[in-house]
């Protein structure tokens, strides 16, 4: 037989094809009839390329340009139906689910969150930058990771507002004031950098003064193709690594100095220390595991960097087209705080009208725009499948939905990103009945 193969290689090359094409015509068959048992599919958007080489150039080039909005919105109008904002696509054989379904993000976040995790993929995928920590990992491992950080947060350690004074004064500083034009997106980020990496290690990268700084370049280059890693699933592989394995020697002899100098200090000594940084308290909780130290703060500087920066200019922006809005919250700011002092906790806690103008910044522009999820076993979605659009979607274990919460905000202004896991229900968000967005014959409602 194998004489034959080899003597007839042309023939052998087509009975190759034809196995391959056999056995993917099976595969996929098998799949949709476990899906089947399951619920039914969303509607498909449509690829014109083997493995949806189209569709992973679109994602690609559209995050390079900061556009992922457009790329999102362009999925549910190439829908072949046009039921709701669920829809599902194939890149490199993987099939993902995109939905700005509220019951659907509901399920994924709250309802089933059980059923939905990070899953292995997703940990294979960012281990090397995150490593063990909160955000890549599900079960005990998730578990241990959040006792771990969970009293860096307590009210103690959150009012301490000297750090981001410090370094607010000093963005106020590089915020002009004579015409000319700053690039205010740059600046927030730096900012939040400067001000995280302070809380965290103690120690400021001041990349304010030093724009150029290479721990501020060398993280941006590791976040940019690591936003590249996770959106092409099995074809990711491909992506080359060179920078971000440069960027990523940068960012870890910047953290493990300050890892080894910690680790010299006993732990009743740290205990009795009361002015400390997140590092002093991490390691005073007992733990001298280097790599979980490093992962716990590098997760928490990604998530205390971005999230704030980019809260930080959608807020400005809001603002700059509703000067009602700047007017009512300078005269609040004025009358709990006044013109000279610095905000303290308090301060912070009694200015309603600022907590809604962030709120509702945050409904329209939320911090994780879109949440990465791994089915842990054959599950299903509430919604967006079947001829209607209104039957369950059957999710087969490792199929990855993705929730677009920013679509979900911008498409109905009625639903909202907060989340109250409290009393399991959507809220909305009012500024006193100002709303940035709304539409006709839609209420705003205030809980606060």
């Amino acid at each position: 037989m194998l004489e034959y193969l080899y003597a007839n290689p042309l023939q052998t090359i087509c009975l190759l094809v034809l196995l391959l094409s056999f056995y993917l015509v099976a595969a996929h068959i098998r799949e949709r009839r476990s899906i089947r048992r399951l619920g039914f599919k969303a509607p498909e958007v449509p690829c014109y390329l083997p493995l949806g080489l189209d569709i992973a150039y679109r994602n690609i080039r559209h995050s390079q340009k900061l556009t992922d909005l457009d790329f999102w919105s362009w999925i549910f109008s190439h829908c072949p139906s046009n039921h709701g904002p669920t829809a599902e696509l194939a890149i490199g054989g993987q099939r993902f689910i995109f939905t700005a379904e509220p019951e659907n993000i509901k399920a994924v976040l709250a309802t089933q969150f059980a059923d939905y995790g990070k899953g292995k993929p997703f940990h294979e995928d960012w281990k090397d930058f995150l490593g063990d920590s909160i955000f890549t990992t599900d079960g005990e491992l998730w578990h241990n990771s959040r006792q771990l950080i969970r009293p860096q947060f307590v009210k103690q350690r959150v009012s301490d507002l000297d750090i981001f004074e410090e370094h607010t004064q000093k963005l106020m500083s590089y915020l002009g004031g004579k015409g000319e034009k700053v690039d205010i997106a740059s600046l927030f980020y730096r900012y939040t950098l400067d001000a995280a990496t302070h809380y965290l290690l103690g120690h400021s990268v001041d990349s304010l003064s030093n724009p150029q700084a290479e721990f501020a370049e060398a993280f941006a280059e590791v976040q940019r193709v690591q936003s590249i890693i996770a959106r092409l699933g099995p074809l990711n592989r491909f992506v080359p690594r060179k920078t971000f394995w440069a960027g990523l020697k940068v960012l870890n002899n910047f953290v493990e100095p300050f890892i080894e100098t910690i680790l010299r200090i006993n732990i009743t000594d740290l205990k009795e220390q009361t002015n400390h940084s997140f590092l002093h308290t991490l390691a005073a909780t007992g733990t001298r595991d280097r790599k979980v130290i490093r992962d716990q703060c590098v997760a928490v500087l990604i998530a205390g960097r971005d999230t704030t920066a980019a809260a930080l200019s959608f807020s400005l922006l809001e603002l700059s087209r509703n000067p009602k809005m700047v007017d009512k919250l300078r005269h609040e700011i004025l009358e709990k705080v006044g013109s000279q002092k610095a905000p303290t906790y308090e301060d912070l806690k009694n200015m309603p009208y600022l907590q809604h103008t962030l709120n509702e910044v945050l409904r329209l522009y939320p911090s994780v725009p879109f949440n990465v999820r791994l089915s842990l076993h054959d599950t299903t979605l509430p919604t967006g499948g079947g001829p209607d659009g209104k039957q369950p979607i059957g999710i087969l274990k490792d199929t990855p939905p993705r929730a677009m919460g920013e679509v979900a905000a911008k498409d109905l202004a009625i639903h909202s990103i907060q989340w109250r896991t409290e009393d399991l229900h959507w809220t909305t968000v009012c500024v006193d009945g100002d709303r940035l967005y709304d539409r006709e014959n839609l209420a705003a409602i205030s809980e606060y």
